[in-house]
């Protein structure tokens, strides 16, 4: 029993070490049809996070149909929501309402 309970204790420690390596990584990939692009800003506070829509067929060498950029909180619920559950992240974004200027 207690081999079983250290052994749990190890996974455990391996798990945290691996998640915080996770977490300090850039993101730079496509979900769907969004660019998604995020890393740690410069303040140390916050965690930078790009979406940018592009139309199927669309050449990216042209301007995404929109991009929005939003600012996560650097703690640990912040780096899971962007890290862990990025496509859900993407697609709240996506649905967000931006009012235009005018």
């Amino acid at each position: 029993m207690k081999q079983s309970h250290f052994s749990m204790k190890l996974l455990t420690t391996c798990e945290t070490i691996v998640y915080k390596e996770v977490t300090k990584m850039e993101l730079d990939r496509w979900i769907g049809p969004y660019k998604v692009r995020s890393f740690p800003w410069i303040d140390g506070k916050r965690i930078y996070f790009n979406v940018q829509y592009y139309a199927p067929g669309q050449s990216i060498e042209k301007p995404p149909v929109w991009d929005r950029t939003v600012y996560v909180t650097d703690n640990e619920e912040g780096r899971r929501l962007v890290y862990e559950l990025t496509d859900s992240l993407v697609n709240h974004i996506a649905c967000m309402e931006v009012k235009q200027n005018g």
